[in-house]
């Protein structure tokens, strides 16, 4: 988030408000996850996500983050406004750099969501239950 901020001379104040309000509300969610949410190793989140998004191009569209993540629309736009994720408007559409949304999706803001998706529920799951737990589970 911190490189969204420096490429957005204009409005530098701005965002670096936005940024330290995202930091806040991520202080008071990592008490939170402290107490209830299982631990998860980030290279096994890294290489989680890398695989999930290995069939896509360098370039997302707001369909292709709402299939990936689970949530809807206007979710998606509120990530956008808020600076948690960067995109840019061609033509009328939101294009993303995959790189940018696997960013986020690595991060600790997407995974403190008090509200998940069903398919964020999916990827804490399969993050967090051993393979063969799964198998035995089936």
């Amino acid at each position: 988030m911190t490189n969204f901020a420096e490429n957005c001379v204009e409005k530098k104040e701005f965002y670096v408000k936005a940024e330290n309000l995202l930091t806040e509300k991520h202080k008071i969610k990592k008490s939170n996850y402290e107490r209830s949410g299982p631990k998860i190793g980030i290279r096994k989140v890294k290489s989680y996500y890398k695989r999930k998004m290995e069939d896509y191009g360098e370039c997302l569209q707001i369909k292709d983050i709402q299939f990936i993540t689970g949530y809807g629309r206007k979710s998606i736009e509120k990530w956008i406004e808020n600076g948690c994720i960067t995109g840019t408007r061609v033509k009328g559409r939101f294009l993303f750099l995959k790189s940018n949304v696997y960013n986020f999706l690595i991060s600790r803001n997407y995974y403190m969501f008090l509200q998940k998706s069903p398919e964020h529920l999916r990827d804490i799951d399969a993050l967090t239950t051993d393979k063969e737990e799964r198998k035995n589970r089936d």
